[in-house]
């Protein structure tokens, strides 16, 4: 894999260098494990987060007392606690590589247009 080189400087005026390297450090050790991996560029390399539902809960209508409809979605909530938890799925969903990597290719190609509009 042909990979273009770049120098760069970076100057750390109010500190962060720290944070910085040891970014810069997970990030060497990610592409290496990539590459011992044989994964290709874009492809990502942890699963996504697990869903978590932050749903806000039904609150009580202007007269302190439930809103209408409220009897059923607590019931509902009953429902789904007494049942067992589903098992977190150990893979993505379908096609998420590939959308992670039309993702990541629409960016770099918009940062390549703006760089040649730039010159």
């Amino acid at each position: 894999m042909h990979i273009p080189r770049v120098e760069v400087k970076f100057t750390f005026k109010d500190g962060g260098h720290i944070e910085f390297q040891q970014k810069y450090e997970w990030l060497k050790e990610r592409l290496v494990q990539a590459q011992e991996l044989g994964l290709r560029p874009g492809q990502n390399l942890e699963p996504p987060p697990p869903y978590e539902d932050n749903a806000p809960e039904p609150s009580s209508g202007p007269s302190g007392n439930p809103p209408a409809g409220a009897g059923e979605t607590q019931q509902q909530q009953q429902q789904q606690q007494s049942q067992a938890p589903q098992p977190t799925p150990n893979e993505p969903p379908p096609d998420y590589v590939e959308a992670q990597t039309q993702a990541i290719s629409i960016q770099y190609e918009q940062r390549m247009r703006e760089e040649a509009e730039r010159q």
